[in-house]
């Protein structure tokens, strides 16, 4: 157990010595992957969780651009589910969003490898789930649909922070809260059949883990001219 402990204090060492001084956020394109967890907080019974799956599976993807380093807007493309293999218990969802974020550093001489920053953004969010605890589905004009769903406009806000392993490589975690504002509630989203409209909608939590990979910048367009004019770097 010790020599584990050693070994891995020395990898750990080693990661850091080979770290570069400065990686800081830079302007430019940037793409991105995140892995995580999501869920719904809602009064609303049918986004109550004895009727789904509290807590989902949550994968992203992100796209944006940096402009003067303090300032980004980005695409983000998130889907959540559970039980995705189970064909009476399958549920799930997403939201594309249009994001502005704020890089507060950036306005600093602080000389560091962490990005924190904040955003804010709106877009469309969907959800469809297969009932179990629905009255709706067991006597009336609705009984025995089995497909349940949602959609409509929504806001955003969330926080984050990247740290940049190297200047086009960054890992981070992200927070984001989505208000869902849905417009109608369908009994059977494949009919488009739908029973009320949906008074409040509750709010989408989700946690993510981001890998991202961050190109065209000033350096590399700058890099990119020289060799055009054929000078060195």
């Amino acid at each position: 157990m010790r020599r584990i402990r050693v070994t891995g204090f020395l990898i750990a060492l080693l990661a850091l010595a080979a770290l570069p001084e400065s990686a800081q956020a830079r302007h430019g394109l940037y793409t991105g992957l995140g892995f995580g967890f999501g869920g719904y907080t809602s009064s609303d019974p049918a986004l109550q969780a004895g009727d789904r799956s509290s807590i989902q599976f949550s994968p992203a993807f992100r796209l944006g651009f940096n402009f003067f380093d303090y300032a980004s807007l980005e695409a983000q493309l998130t889907g959540f589910g559970a039980s995705l293999f189970d064909r009476n218990e399958r549920q799930g969802g997403g939201h594309i969003l249009g994001v502005a974020k704020l890089h507060p550093l950036a306005f600093t001489k602080v000389d560091t490898c962490l990005d924190p920053y904040v955003y804010l953004g709106a877009g469309y969010h969907i959800i469809g789930w297969q009932p179990r605890n629905d009255s709706l589905m067991k006597t009336g004009e609705y009984a025995g649909e089995r497909i349940r769903g949602m959609d409509g406009p929504a806001i955003a806000l969330g926080l984050g922070t990247d740290w940049y392993l190297l200047h086009w490589l960054s890992f981070g975690t992200a927070f984001n809260v989505v208000k869902p504002l849905f417009g109608r509630y369908f009994i059977n989203y494949e009919d488009g059949k739908f029973a009320r409209p949906v008074e409040g909608g509750g709010w989408h939590l989700n946690t993510h883990l981001y890998i991202t990979f961050h190109f065209l910048g000033s350096e590399d367009l700058g890099l990119i001219n020289r060799l055009k004019r054929n000078e060195k770097p």
